[in-house]
C-alpha cells in the first residue's frame, strides 16, 4: 500500500477552493475575500514554492476550471 507523506505546506490566509494540479504546478484560490481582495496562487508541485500570485477585486469566490 502507498503511504501519503506531506512534503510541504503553504500558509494560505483563508479557506481555499478546490485546487488543480497540472504542468508541475498546484493552482489554488481562496474562498471569499481578504483585505478586500481575492488571490489566485500557483505553487511548484514539488517544492511548494510560490511561482506566481494574481490579485482580484472582491467577489464571492474563485474556482478552477472543471
Amino acid at each position: 500500500a502507498l503511504t501519503w507523506v506531506q512534503r510541504w505546506a503553504y500558509p494560505f490566509p483563508s479557506r481555499i477552493n478546490r485546487l488543480s494540479v497540472a504542468g508541475g504546478k498546484v493552482s489554488v484560490t481562496q474562498t471569499g475575500n481578504r483585505n478586500n481582495y481575492m488571490y489566485a496562487v500557483a505553487l511548484d508541485a514539488v517544492t511548494g514554492r510560490e511561482v506566481w500570485r494574481a490579485q482580484f477585486q472582491p467577489g464571492n469566490s474563485l474556482n478552477p476550471p472543471r
